[in-house]
């Protein structure tokens, strides 16, 4: 053994040996396991097997996972989000492989535009693949869901050529019987229609809407997709189906609201004679909504609900970047927005660490979202105030992120902005709450 050797063996003992008793120490004093939860087993369960297919298709092409989702009931959300490169290249194949508990059942939905394919999950599989120009179909893949709850997992392979389907490479999928649903829960009793118009209508004004009006929809033009010119601004568009005439029939109205680059804003697929979909636009555009499940050869009414933009904004925010801040405003009901923000940060890839000015008894609300057309893949706002900081993910689904917080007595508040992805490019801005509360008021 060499002197260097010996020297290294030497260093090692102690950190090795200080280790092994620490473990020792915390095996004895440890408390039971707690058990892991059912998603998690459940998400365990789908790894291997998403192993085996990567394994499977390492010859052809490299494949990468998917974000993992828990997703319920009704959800409907964009799962694919194709780079420029993967759709640049002349020739290739890419295969987007989604699995599921066997006796989970969920749908893939490709295309938007009056054309689209749908594809319902056997024993919790779906693949899709496509080659060439087709490659384009999957930028918009969406995922619906049947089951009560439900954990996707998912497997994007890149290829010169057709992968190997996934059943043939897990052949407990193929050889699983077909397992359906339990008996659907009986739905709710739908008002008569003049009630339910009426409470809408209501609820719209009570809202703070500067425009509500009532448009019949004829069954002719829900031939695929409706065209709806909108303002600047936020807009709602909620559908209404006469009730159901006898117990046994069901009246299962859905819609999804697309703008005119195809891209989907809001979908409602619950079952419920009523749809609600929303949406907010920096200029006036034209909008595109799509119904399903209407009576046959019968009208649907359309309440149709705007609010507009806040006049104090800066000229200088791109329409994408308005739209998004309008509908953080919408949800989070932070009337604060409506003002000129009092700080403003543009940033991109990586982690930051902003100091940002602040009254010493002084609340906020934070947002951050991607600036103009840039596309963040992941990320979180954090605003480091108080014994318990407010944290919030970026959701891609949404477009932003949004935090409120307090300066507890401190001149300046650290946010701290992670931003990952090739087109990282956000802008942080930060309002005074319309509201100040008492300290204690807050969560």
């Amino acid at each position: 053994m060499s002197v260097s050797q010996r020297r290294l063996r030497r260093s090692l003992a102690l950190p090795l040996a200080g280790a092994a008793l620490l473990a020792l120490e915390l095996t004895a004093h440890a408390r039971p396991a707690t058990p892991p939860s059912r998603a998690r087993v459940e998400l365990a369960g789908l790894q291997p097997a998403l192993a085996r297919l990567s394994r499977a298709y390492a010859p052809d092409g490299a494949s990468a996972p998917l974000r993992p989702r828990l997703l319920e009931r009704g959800a409907v959300q964009r799962l694919l989000s194709l780079s420029a490169r993967d759709l640049s290249a002349r020739a290739g194949c890419i295969t987007v492989t989604l699995l599921a508990h066997p006796d989970a059942s969920y749908y893939v939905l490709l295309g938007g535009d009056g054309t689209e394919e749908r594809l319902s999950s056997t024993a919790g599989l779906v693949q899709v693949a496509r080659c060439g120009e087709r490659r384009q179909e999957l930028q918009g893949l969406r995922v619906g869901v049947r089951s009560p709850r439900l954990i996707l997992e998912g497997l994007l392979t890149r290829s010169q050529r057709p992968v190997p389907a996934a059943d043939a490479v897990l052949q407990e999928r193929r050889d699983a019987a077909p397992r359906g649903l339990p008996a659907p829960e009986p739905p709710l009793v739908a008002g008569p229609l003049p009630a339910r118009l009426a409470a809408a209508r209501q609820a719209a004004e009570v809202a703070g809407a500067t425009h509500v009006e009532l448009v019949p929809l004829a069954h002719g033009l829900r031939a695929g997709s409706v065209p709806v010119d909108v303002a600047a601004g936020c807009h709602t568009f909620r559908l209404l189906a006469r009730p159901p005439r006898q117990a046994a029939e069901r009246i299962d109205l859905d819609a999804e609201l697309y703008d005119d680059a195809g891209r989907l804003l809001s979908s409602d697929v619950t079952e419920s004679p009523d749809a609600r979909v929303e949406g907010c636009v920096g200029t006036p555009r034209r909008l595109w909504l799509k119904v399903r499940g209407a009576p046959t050869g019968e009208d649907v009414t359309l309440l149709r609900a705007s609010w507009p933009l806040p006049a104090g904004w800066p000229d200088d925010w791109p329409e994408a970047v308005q739209g998004r801040v309008a509908h953080v405003a919408r949800e989070s009901g932070q009337r604060g927005l409506a003002r000129r923000p009092v700080f403003e940060r543009l940033g991109g890839h990586g982690a930051w660490r902003l100091p940002v000015p602040a009254r010493r008894s002084g609340c906020y609300v934070a947002v951050l979202t991607p600036w103009d057309d840039a596309e963040l893949e992941a990320g979180s706002l954090e605003a480091l105030a108080g014994a318990a900081p407010s944290v919030a993910p970026f959701d891609p689904d949404v477009g932003s992120a949004w935090v409120a917080y307090c300066a507890h007595g401190q001149r300046s508040v650290t946010l701290r902005v992670t931003a990952f992805g090739p087109r990282a490019r956000w802008l942080l801005a930060v309002w005074p709450a319309a509201e100040q509360r008492s300290e204690a008021a807050l969560p």
